[in-house]
């Protein structure tokens, strides 16, 4: 606990915005944790918000959209078990049915939405091409001595 706050944020904030016919246009959620499990093949994957966003949509017919809250040491609980594949659907899956359950009891009404857009630039990196290069020099370097070394 830091200054009354508690250690994790374990609320899910859920926005629903309706179409005039009052079904679900749109349903925004927040939630914080650090996504990591991932899948077994170790691709690049869009981990437990994307397998909640899919199963949102899929129930209610809605685009749905996750805000990342902050994520912190707030993780999976199994991330860091090694002695089964990875596999970040269950908690998806459990975050996507906590959020369908709460959208089917909100009750909508008629209201106006407003919004304003700020653009920021940031320095972004111009040199990652000869930064990869630089690494694989490297590797392939460290590469010659492990082998030198061991034979």
């Amino acid at each position: 606990m830091y200054d009354g706050l508690p250690e994790v944020d374990d609320t899910v904030k859920i926005i629903r915005i309706d179409r005039v016919d009052k079904t679900p246009l749109c349903v925004l959620f927040d939630f914080g944790c650090h996504p990591l499990v991932g899948f077994a093949d170790n691709g690049t994957t869009s981990n437990f918000p994307g397998i909640a966003e899919r199963f949102i949509t899929e129930h209610t017919g809605a685009e749905a959209m996750m805000f990342q809250s902050t994520g912190g040491d707030a993780t999976e609980l199994d991330y860091k078990n090694y002695f089964y594949p990875k596999d970040c659907t269950p908690w998806g899956t459990i975050l996507g049915q906590t959020v369908v359950s709460a959208v089917n009891k909100i009750e909508t009404k008629e209201a106006e939405l407003d919004f304003f857009a700020v653009e920021r630039e940031f320095p972004l990196r111009t040199d990652i091409s000869q930064r990869i290069d630089g690494l694989e020099k490297r590797n392939a370097r460290n590469m010659r001595r492990f082998f030198l070394r061991s034979a």
